[in-house]
């Protein structure tokens, strides 16, 4: 936000969560790198660890081991 205040309109991060008709469960978010490039910032040193990040949480939360 502080390279470009602008992208605060896709804040905060949001994870989806549903169940589909057979009963399996998804997760789903927007590609960090695809919304960072509308504003201008894919080249952010922060993008990739926000990827990662999220990345990281929806696959822990869709673990069930």
């Amino acid at each position: 936000m502080q390279a470009d205040q602008s992208i605060s309109l896709e804040l905060p991060l949001r994870i989806s969560v549903w169940e589909d008709e057979a009963g399996s469960t998804w997760l789903a978010f927007p590609y960090i790198t695809q919304m960072a490039s509308e504003y201008g910032l894919a080249a952010h040193v922060a993008v990739p660890k926000m990827q990662m990040l999220m990345e990281e949480l929806v696959r822990e939360a869709g673990n069930i081991y």
